[in-house]
């Protein structure tokens, strides 16, 4: 902190302003390059246990940002046969999906569906990125 009557007070307020238009750029780039549109669900496989309520699903992630995928919000919309919503679930799951790859998660639990399911659709609600 300078006094604001230290002759090089106007010097130290000019860096700092540099210094908070560069901060900006960077916070909006990195925004803009990880949009969770470079977050994409390659596969997806599930079983239930045996009541049909409780599904284990099995996800292939494919990061094509530059940084590396910390975590996703999923949100599974869980169908009967005939095609219509049981259920709408959302989950957090801890990844570590690099730049430019994909990785599978084996044991995601999202909790109970309200009733048995043929089918799921997955769609990434948010992405955190490092």
């Amino acid at each position: 902190m300078i006094p604001e009557d230290n002759p090089l007070y106007a010097q130290a307020q000019k860096k700092l302003a540099e210094i908070k238009k560069i901060h900006d750029v960077e916070r909006i780039a990195l925004k803009a390059e990880t949009d969770i549109s470079t977050v994409t669900v390659l596969s997806q496989s599930f079983s239930t246990d045996k009541s049909g309520r409780i599904p284990m699903h099995k996800i292939r992630l494919r990061n094509e940002s530059s940084h590396v995928l910390e975590s996703v919000k999923m949100e599974i919309t869980y169908v009967d046969g005939t095609g219509r919503t049981v259920d709408v679930l959302t989950c957090n799951v801890e990844t570590a999906v690099y730049s430019h790859s994909d990785d599978w998660f084996p044991e995601i639990r999202p909790g109970m569906v309200k009733r048995p399911f043929s089918d799921c659709q997955i769609r990434i609600l948010a992405a955190d990125f490092k």
